[in-house]
């Protein structure tokens, strides 16, 4: 994604820090981007120098801290637990007679991902408090609304904005 970011006009010049706790998500990361960039440049829609300037302005981190220090934006997309415990959020309630459409933002399910994503959401504000206290939270992780509570109690100064995942498109 934070190649893909450099690539729109307006944010052409701009330096985007990729962050996670994991080297081999950052790789992964890296190369996904670098995948979809270099179909831009088979089909002629940028140049093998755009990409490679895009990358030059890119960076990875496993440290919060380092990867956040200074920034303008901080862009939030974690799913704690994992594949794995969204589909606890729904065989829980299951179990109980419990049933419904969605697990990651309303309902059983949407309350236990809140009290899986709480203690980062909260850590996240507080270290971006410290390092890049100006920085405005873009936070598309769900459950959305009450991600954004837990911003807004931890830091009511706190210049936040929760989006869904398909605004970009």
């Amino acid at each position: 994604m934070g190649s893909q970011i450099a690539m729109l006009g307006a944010l052409a010049g701009i330096r985007t820090r990729l962050h996670d706790i994991s080297e081999e998500q950052l790789e992964a990361a890296i190369a996904s981007n670098r995948k979809h960039m270099q179909r831009r440049v088979d089909k002629g829609k940028m140049s093998a120098d755009e990409m490679d300037a895009a990358f030059g302005r890119l960076t990875t981190s496993t440290d919060l801290t380092a990867a956040a220090t200074g920034a303008d934006f901080v862009i939030n997309m974690v799913q704690i637990g994992g594949f794995g415990s969204t589909l606890v959020d729904f065989e829980i309630p299951r179990k109980y007679g419990l049933k419904f459409t969605i697990a990651d933002t309303t309902g059983p399910g949407g309350l236990f991902r809140a009290l899986r994503t709480y203690p980062l959401m909260k850590g996240l504000v507080q270290d971006m408090a410290e390092v890049c206290p100006n920085a405005v939270l873009l936070n598309y992780s769900n459950p959305m609304s009450m991600n954004m509570q837990s911003v807004f109690r931890t830091r009511p100064d706190m210049q936040a904005v929760g989006l869904c995942h398909s605004v970009q498109g």
